[in-house]
């Protein structure tokens, strides 16, 4: 369910993203200009760029919140065992493209020390149902 909304919302961002593309010239006047060799005029009434941005960052903040939600499989420390948020705001360390969260940053060492064998636990995590 959570995957298949992510999927949704990125497609929605790339949608937009795409119509920002469209709208060109970053103004709400007519302007002629070309795309590979043909000249053409835009009519930049329908949408502005601006409504257009402001859509794109909706987007993107929705899309960032499910993956904060979803993405993360674990809610506690991989080295202390402690409740993510327990001792303040969770750290986090990137390792080869998987995300890995302490509880602090006494914990980051470890990690940082031995990142396979946490790589090695989020993916298990990530794994189950």
């Amino acid at each position: 369910m959570k995957k298949q909304l992510f999927k949704n919302l990125s497609t929605s961002l790339l949608i937009m993203a795409s119509a920002l593309w469209l709208a060109g010239c970053g103004s709400s006047e007519q302007a002629t200009h070309s795309h590979d060799g043909e000249a053409h005029d835009h009519d930049h009434a329908d949408a502005t760029t601006t409504e257009v941005m402001g859509a794109v960052a909706e987007a993107t903040s929705a899309v960032a919140q499910v993956a904060t939600e979803t993405a993360y499989p674990l809610k506690t420390c991989v080295v202390s065992g402690e409740e993510l948020g327990s001792m303040g705001e969770a750290v986090s360390y990137e390792h080869e493209g998987t995300l890995i969260k302490v509880c602090c940053d006494h914990c980051l060492p470890d990690v940082k020390k031995d990142p396979a064998k946490f790589v090695a636990m989020v993916k298990q995590a990530t794994a189950q149902p």
